[in-house]
């Protein structure tokens, strides 16, 4: 926790308006079908499930150790062992990522976030509403498939 109390958690200041927050099973099951027509933020949707506590808390965020073992996960979940690739992160990974989270956060009400000193710490959420849920049930290997 780099030495600095954290605040509680409150959906009016650390969530888009309108969002909640929510479990990783939850979310999972409420996230739009708009957002997974997007290859990169389904992945960054079940690799954040994936990081995420029972809560759906990620507590001192680090993206490359997000990137290397929750989206590596994600990515390989369907292949053979000898055949799962390591991520290798760089600037432009980082830029793809970021981006992707400010549209999670801004745009799709996915994604709560607080600094807490060094750090930020970020956490599921879901609009109250949600205009083009999918109703989906949980695949094999963590994946999420789509019923209708």
């Amino acid at each position: 926790m780099n030495g600095t109390a954290r605040a509680p958690w409150d959906p009016a200041v650390h969530a888009a308006p309108g969002a909640r927050f929510v479990t990783p099973g939850q979310f999972l099951l409420g996230v739009q079908a708009t957002v997974r027509l997007s290859m990169v933020k389904s992945v960054v949707v079940d690799a954040l499930a994936a990081a995420a506590d029972v809560d759906g808390v990620l507590l001192d965020f680090e993206l490359p150790n997000f990137y290397r073992v929750h989206v590596a996960n994600v990515l390989n979940r369907d292949l053979p062992d000898d055949e799962k690739n390591t991520l290798v992160f760089d600037s432009f990974t980082a830029c793809a990522l970021m981006d992707c989270f400010n549209a999670l956060m801004r745009q799709d009400r996915l994604l709560g976030h607080r600094g807490n000193g060094g750090s930020v710490d970020y956490r599921l959420t879901l609009p109250e509403s949600t205009p083009g849920l999918f109703r989906a049930e949980p695949g094999q290997n963590g994946s999420t498939k789509v019923l209708s």
